[in-house]
């Protein structure tokens, strides 16, 4: 079918920049090649799972407020920021809970977990803590 791989990826670069409809309608004028063609298409399709990890800070009501304050590729950076306090997200004691939710791309997309953090004021950092009972009918806290 390709007379070399260089030939095959110069035609894969040319037809990634079509429509999905113009490849199907070069299938068809190209039967031979359906199956590559189908296979772009596919690869187009696929949706990223990977999570990023925000990081919001909330009052202590839900009338009071909240701010996402950022996001980590890892949870394992996301839960460091929180605990040390970095960057002081707590403001000086405005923000006593704050809330670490993996988020996957799309448009109402729900955290399956969260983890949520205390401030202790004592030690300066915040701390794990259970959901406080007064948030237990929220989700999306960063992305609403």
């Amino acid at each position: 079918m390709f007379s070399s791989k260089s030939e095959m990826r110069r035609l894969e670069h040319q037809l990634k920049s079509k429509s999905d409809e113009e490849l199907k309608k070069f299938a068809e004028r190209n039967p031979q090649l359906e199956t590559f063609v189908e296979e772009i298409i596919a690869e187009r399709s696929k949706v990223d799972l990977t999570p990023i990890f925000t990081i919001t800070t909330i009052r202590h009501s839900l009338d009071a407020g909240s701010r996402a304050v950022g996001y980590a590729h890892k949870f394992e950076n996301a839960d460091r920021w929180v605990r040390e306090n970095a960057l002081n997200i707590n403001e000086c004691g405005y923000y006593p809970f704050c809330v670490i939710e993996p988020v996957v791309q799309g448009i109402y997309c729900h955290p399956r977990k969260e983890h949520w953090y205390k401030f202790n004021q004592k030690k300066d950092e915040y701390e794990p803590c259970d959901k406080p009972d007064r948030f237990k009918q929220v989700i999306g806290w960063s992305l609403g």
